[in-house]
């Protein structure tokens, strides 16, 4: 669906829990399958998503807590970027949402934040 998209494209990314043995494996496939997709950056969010940031490779970072994510100014929206949010329930990645919905992208004519 990302891939689909014109523009910037921007996954964040939280870790995906009850994998078991092979969660390390399947967040670096994660990563893999980002960077084939055309995803231009990787914001990563928790312990298991350093495998993933270490697979996607240039454009990744890796934060520890979300309040360094929220603040990095890199990561700031333009109207042509389009913004995948995805983590387990336990991850809490509506915050990034949130966070994203109360400081917009500035609008610009003939184009909408996304």
């Amino acid at each position: 669906m990302l891939a689909q998209q014109a523009g910037k494209k921007v996954l964040v990314l939280g870790d995906m829990g009850e994998l078991g043995s092979d969660a390390a494996a399947m967040h670096a496939q994660i990563g893999q399958a980002a960077r084939e997709a055309g995803v231009d950056r990787l914001l990563a969010l928790g312990e298991l998503t350093k495998e993933t940031v270490g697979a996607f490779g240039a454009g990744a970072m890796h934060f520890e807590r979300i309040q360094e994510l929220l603040a990095e100014p890199e990561n700031a929206l333009t109207p042509d970027t389009t913004v995948l949010v995805k983590g387990s329930r336990f991850m809490q990645m509506e915050r990034v949402v949130n966070s994203f919905m109360e400081d917009p992208a500035p609008s610009q004519p003939g184009h909408e934040g996304h």
